[in-house]
């Protein structure tokens, strides 16, 4: 644990001790899995924080339509494509839902 500004806050730093620092090949070993273990953690996480209005072209309103008809995340729109999405939003418009 570490403090900063008086408050505690969790690092993902591992202590390397002398035996380690002696045994280069463990050490490199570990600091390589530590690395990519880091890196798949941080695409996971990029992918889940990932809004719709975050999409080039996509603003907050065009998000809020899209998640009223069930088009929640950018997988479900890459899944449905640009043109099914399209007409999914037309249609609640000729309802008279826009």
């Amino acid at each position: 644990m570490h403090s900063k500004r008086g408050l505690p806050v969790a690092l993902n730093y591992y202590r390397v001790d002398e035996e380690l620092w002696k045994n280069p090949d463990k050490l490199l070993q570990l600091s390589s899995l530590a690395l990519r273990s880091a890196q798949r953690e941080k695409t996971q996480i990029k992918i889940r924080s990932l809004r719709l209005k975050e999409l080039p072209n996509l603003s907050l309103n065009i998000e809020v339509m899209l998640r009223e008809v069930g088009i929640n995340d950018p997988q479900t729109l890459q899944l449905l494509g640009a043109k099914r999405s399209w007409l999914k939003l037309r249609s609640t418009r000729k309802n008279g839902r826009y």
